[in-house]
């Protein structure tokens, strides 16, 4: 996770890169640098700037046919939706990052978008789609040892079983969760 001041040199070492990405006419980096100043302004909190960035990214993905940038893009875009509390327009583009991911190989987007996709489903009540969806995430996460996916996941599952009143499952997967936090130093 990038801090503040770490986000904002991001978006200068991006924007630097988008620009000679350009004159090299390199769309599939470009569409990479798209999607690295999305993620950078979403962490900023400048939400609607991430979201055109990310559909920049998305534009020029699918021109290149780019799958793993395309569903990074859709993810993006599915998290500026859930930030401006339109659920099920982040679900359908979680839902759209997922199976590409998936078709492409990329299993590390697929469970970014999983997780996401659980966080969408939770935030309309909808837990046993929540659930499902983000243990598939966690599963994928734990199969590449993604760290950072894993620890989303639980912490998740946590809030979720907690507030279904399953307050030992609740516990259980904050402590891993905690124990994960511990062992990474995050």
């Amino acid at each position: 996770m990038l801090r503040k001041g770490q986000s904002e040199a991001a978006v200068q070492r991006f924007e630097q890169a988008l620009a000679g990405l350009h004159e090299q006419q390199d769309v599939v980096g470009q569409a990479r640098a798209l999607n690295g100043l999305g993620a950078a302004f979403n962490y900023l909190g400048n939400y609607k700037k991430a979201a055109d960035y990310f559909q920049q990214s998305l534009d020029l993905s699918r021109q290149a046919k780019a799958r793993s940038e395309e569903a990074t893009a859709l993810n993006g875009l599915g998290e500026y939706n859930r930030h401006i509390a339109k659920y099920n327009q982040a679900i359908e583009y979680y839902k759209l990052s997922a199976q590409i991911a998936r078709e492409s190989g990329d299993r590390q987007s697929e469970s970014r978008a999983m997780v996401n996709l659980g966080k969408a489903y939770h935030r309309l009540g909808r837990t046993d789609e929540s659930v499902a969806s983000i243990q598939k995430g966690l599963s994928i996460a734990r199969e590449l040892n993604d760290a950072q996916r894993e620890l989303a996941a639980l912490s998740e599952l946590g809030l979720v079983y907690g507030i279904l009143g399953y307050f030992d499952k609740s516990i259980e997967y904050q402590l891993q969760s905690l124990a994960l936090a511990e062992k990474q130093k995050c």
